[in-house]
């Protein structure tokens, strides 16, 4: 089995777990750990990144959906076996530090949540 947590390139500490890149870029400064995972299901497409929220969130939600539970399940447990650690975090580029901020690790959350009944909490990690 694995666990869910998510958080900012900035805020992720190895002691964490297994870092997943969600992101369409790449962090382009140099990361103090290994970002060699990503999971292009959980990733917004580049039409989404202007949109309002609202739309944003309808069509990222649109997107989980006809990905499915199940393949995300299937993908999170090979990523845990393959690298030997069931703490899986999955990042982003916001911080989320401002009332009102909102990215969509945080939608991906809240679905899974939904969905599985399995929370997936935000980390903190201290610099």
């Amino acid at each position: 089995m694995f666990t869910l947590h998510t958080t900012s390139y900035r805020h992720f500490n190895p002691r964490m777990g297994t870092a997943i890149r969600t992101s369409i870029g790449h962090p382009r400064w140099r990361l103090p750990y290994a970002l060699d995972i990503k999971l292009t299901e959980l990733m917004p497409s580049r039409a989404m990144l202007n949109l309002p929220y609202g739309e944003y969130e309808d069509r990222y939600l649109r997107q989980l959906e006809e990905v499915g539970v199940e393949h995300l399940e299937q993908r999170f447990q090979a990523i845990a076996v393959a690298v030997a650690d069931t703490r899986l975090v999955l990042l982003c580029f916001e911080s989320l530090a401002e009332p009102g901020d909102w990215c969509h690790r945080r939608m991906f959350a809240d679905w899974w949540e939904v969905q599985t009944g399995e929370p997936v909490r935000e980390r903190r990690g201290a610099r």
